[in-house]
């Protein structure tokens, strides 16, 4: 082998690629993971001292009493100056959960509940529950909430409500699983995929094309919520009272991103693992429902991944014996690789979860092969989403 300037006509092409696609890769990943560093690090968007709107918290609950008391302390431990109530809607709980809300209504007055039957069936009992709570609620702002969430930060409402103003209905929050409580087989992976899928949401809304939701954290007006009917378009899914609601009523005018430390929300669930599946397997299909072009993008971005991996090989395969646009290849994927990692990791530190280094690009190139699993999967059980029919999941 040899080093040599000459290089053919097939090199010379695949190396043409091989740039191109680096370009595209060093400009698309990056600009998406800063926009959400940026905006974890931002100030608020009213000033001191500024009058914030009085908010209804609606929390709803299945089964959490093991979480829900200390969830409830936090947010009547809230620093807020305006007035805030919460309301908790039991999803027909079989634990302790009516007791305790029963003791706690007597400890606060702000603090009222109510539930659904165990018996309701054909209908999304999420929907149910949210517009229970929503026509419970006693303010225009409604901030949702879920009772196996965490508030950790004593400005939690202040932070969400501090983006309203009168040409804002919605703020979306972000809200993340606690990591350290999945120690499984595919911890990292799941770790990536969830800060890979809040960036591409988050970094759309951020740019003024927002597109779904996230209904651990997340506010808008219950005047919106009536006029668009509430849940009335999708009253046949049991899924999407985050996402598909967002979808349907969010536009680039009426919507804020809210993503400063004090703004996120912990959720805790008993397996990390089988609630990955799940909420893969939810996503999977309400996604076929959104009106956005972030699925395309993404997709082609996707490609253009492969495109620049097999671009590098064919480059350094047809110009042997030469080693020259190998050492090029080689310097071209180092490259791309640290550039997407430092960024990656900035990203993934704000949010709360773990930094990866080298298994990033492994997990970019796997995770269309991960999402195909799981749609394989989804169209087995794609009855079991609609109102109804429901079967269960094993």
């Amino acid at each position: 082998m040899y080093l040599s300037f000459s290089m053919n006509i097939y090199t010379i092409s695949c190396l043409i690629i091989s740039i191109i696609s680096a370009i595209v890769l060093l400009i698309w990943y990056p600009r998406r993971f800063n926009i959400i560093f940026k905006a974890t690090n931002a100030s608020a968007d009213k000033e001191p001292g500024a009058e914030l709107p009085a908010v209804s918290v609606i929390i709803y609950t299945c089964n959490d009493a093991a979480n829900l008391r200390q969830l409830i302390y936090s947010i009547m431990n809230q620093n807020y100056d305006s007035e805030y109530e919460v309301v908790v809607v039991d999803d027909g709980s079989s634990d302790s959960t009516q007791d305790l809300l029963t003791e706690l209504s007597f400890e606060y007055s702000n603090l009222y509940h109510t539930f659904i039957p165990k018996g309701t069936l054909n209908l999304s009992r999420k929907k149910l529950a949210l517009t229970l709570g929503i026509k419970a609620a006693k303010y225009d702002i409604i901030l949702t909430t879920s009772g196996n969430c965490s508030i950790n930060s004593n400005n939690w409402i202040t932070s969400m409500m501090s983006s309203f103003n009168d040409d804002v209905d919605i703020v979306l929050g972000y809200s993340y699983s606690n990591y350290k409580d999945d120690n499984g087989i595919g911890k990292c992976y799941r770790s990536f995929d969830e800060v890979f899928n809040s960036v591409q949401y988050l970094s759309y809304a951020l740019r003024g094309k927002p597109y779904r939701g996230d209904g651990n954290n997340l506010a808008y007006r219950k005047k919106l919520f009536f006029e668009n009917k509430g849940f009335s378009k999708t009253l046949n899914l049991h899924y999407g009272e985050d996402d598909l609601f967002i979808n349907e009523i969010a536009t680039g005018e009426n919507t804020k991103v809210q993503l400063n430390s004090d703004s996120q929300v912990e959720v805790f669930y008993d397996d990390v693992k089988d609630a990955f599946k799940e909420l893969k397997l939810r996503y999977d299909f309400t996604q076929s429902y959104l009106h956005t072009m972030a699925k395309h993008t993404t997709s082609v971005i996707t490609i253009v991944n492969y495109l620049f991996v097999c671009s590098l090989i064919c480059c350094s395969i047809v110009a042997l014996p030469s080693i020259l646009p190998a050492i090029i290849c080689i310097i071209l994927f180092l490259l791309v690789v640290v550039i997407n990692i430092i960024f990656y990791r900035r990203a993934a530190l704000v949010l709360n979860s773990r930094k990866l280094m080298f298994s990033l690009p492994i997990f970019l190139m796997l995770r269309p092969f991960v999402n195909m699993q799981f749609h394989l999967i989804g169209r087995y059980y794609r009855k079991s989403n609609f109102t109804w029919q429901r079967i269960k999941m094993k």
